[in-house]
């Protein structure tokens, strides 16, 4: 008797991303409850299933969603006006008085923004550090995409969410169904006192779940470190209890051989922002030797204001070229771990392996089928010459991707959302941006801003 299943995509180059790294030239992917029930040739599987909904997917290349392990959602809707800075300053000048201005409703908007580039450009998961959780959440549940909200907590900023708030969010999201859920998220040990990540790595200790903190980003947050608290940024953060195998370091561009070994010993995870730092100035992350001694690092954009844009693609092919021209080695940071890193190197790091990252049976049905029909695809081949994976990694970006699902639920087809006018997104977001960087400026000038006009979510 053939098997009934919700959906079979069929006719796929399959990139499996199972501890074989097997590649099927002509695959097939039965879904069933949300999940993948078997993956195989076309042939077979159709043989033994009974689908709802088939999807040919001839000339497309199928992979697990991407995992973008770090990124600012309520950044989204001043991208492209705060470029040229150095750290500090782009901080100071243009994030921080933005971030005392926006709304809530601004941050749904922006977050949904955020979401619908994400998931056109393949992201299915995202850990998300956002000004206003609620808002993010709400435009979460919106869009689909897989998410956990790790808010912007820090008691020496006079903007952000307090630590008891995300308690709550914690305990509302905890035993889910593990679509939208949420961490403690600490902005840095510079902006948040001693006793705040103390206590959140006790609470996220005694809830189960994981802690997001920024660490190592630029060169003076080290030294810095070292006048205030004797240590440096990883150290000190270990001395706190907040390093394990539950927290998700953002960035690390300046480590100390202590500090990787640090990182190693704990069982930290590290989320690289490539670009974000390349185009802060910020300096190259020690990837390759952060790898060598058994660290795990997941690939993440940061946030639009920083990037300016949300595609992990893009970000793949940034992250293997800054490390061969850094290290001045051509070798290094291949294709296939690169891809790895933007799939199960950040589903490990949101405690996620056993459930997304690559396409096997029993995990959640994240995918996406990549158009290989392009100009820039070109040639491409399989066998002896296979050239799938370079392709993805040095030269497919967002616009090449087809067809998005997440937990079995299509989100992107054909190049289209599906949960929403594109059209109506970009109007809302740009009315509500415009309205944001008044706003920010007038809290730059000392100006006692226009009120926000604040309305329901969605409306």
């Amino acid at each position: 008797m053939r098997q009934a299943v919700d959906c079979l995509i069929k006719n796929a180059q399959v990139i499996t991303l199972n501890s074989q790294r097997e590649f099927l030239e002509n695959g097939a992917i039965a879904i069933a409850g949300g999940r993948i029930v078997a993956v195989g040739p076309s042939a077979s599987l159709e043989a033994c299933c009974e689908p709802n909904t088939v999807i040919d997917a001839s000339g497309l290349v199928a992979l697990s969603g991407l995992v973008n392990v770090h990124a600012h959602t309520h950044s989204t809707l001043t991208r492209g006006t705060a470029d040229d800075a150095p750290l500090l300053t782009w901080l100071k000048e243009h994030a921080e008085p933005e971030q005392r201005s926006v709304t809530d409703e601004e941050c749904y908007w922006a977050a949904l923004l955020a979401f619908a580039e994400m998931l056109k450009s393949g992201t299915t998961c995202v850990l998300d550090m956002s000004l206003w959780p609620r808002a993010g959440l709400e435009a979460a549940r919106r869009s689909g995409i897989r998410c956990t909200l790790a808010p912007y907590v820090a008691d020496g900023l006079d903007f952000g969410v307090k630590l008891e708030d995300n308690v709550t969010l914690v305990s509302e999201l905890s035993g889910g169904d593990g679509l939208h859920r949420a961490w403690f998220g600490l902005h840095s040990i510079l902006s948040c006192s001693p006793e705040q990540i103390r206590r959140a790595a006790e609470l996220a200790e005694q809830s189960g779940v994981g802690i997001h903190i920024h660490a190592n980003e630029v060169e003076w947050e080290g030294k810095l470190a070292q006048e205030r608290f004797g240590q440096r940024p990883v150290e000190y953060l270990h001395s706190l209890g907040a390093l394990g195998l539950r927290t998700v370091l953002a960035h690390c561009v300046w480590l100390s051989e202590s500090e990787m070994e640090l990182l190693a010993k704990t069982g930290t995870h590290v989320a690289h922002c490539p670009t974000s730092n390349a185009k802060l100035g910020s300096g190259v992350a020690p990837i390759v030797e952060l790898r060598r001694r058994g660290v795990n690092v997941g690939l993440a954009t940061d946030g639009a204001r920083a990037n300016n844009n949300l595609d992990m693609l893009e970000e793949m092919k940034v992250a293997s070229l800054l490390q061969r021209v850094h290290n001045l080695d051509p070798t290094i940071l291949p294709a296939y771990e690169v891809l790895e890193m933007a799939t199960l190197g950040g589903a490990k790091s949101l405690g996620l392996e056993k459930e997304t990252g690559s396409l096997e049976p029993g995990k959640w049905a994240d995918l996406i089928l990549i158009d290989t029909r392009r100009l820039h695809l070109t040639p491409i081949f399989t066998g002896q010459y296979s050239n799938v994976v370079s392709h993805l990694v040095f030269a497919a970006n967002g616009g090449d991707v087809h067809t998005v699902m997440v937990g079995g639920r299509l989100l992107v087809r054909d190049r289209h959302l599906t949960f929403m006018d594109e059209e109506e997104l970009m109007t809302r977001a740009t009315r509500y941006g415009f309205g944001l960087l008044d706003r920010a400026r007038d809290e730059r000038q000392g100006v006692v801003g226009r009120r926000a006009e604040r309305l329901k979510y969605g409306q």
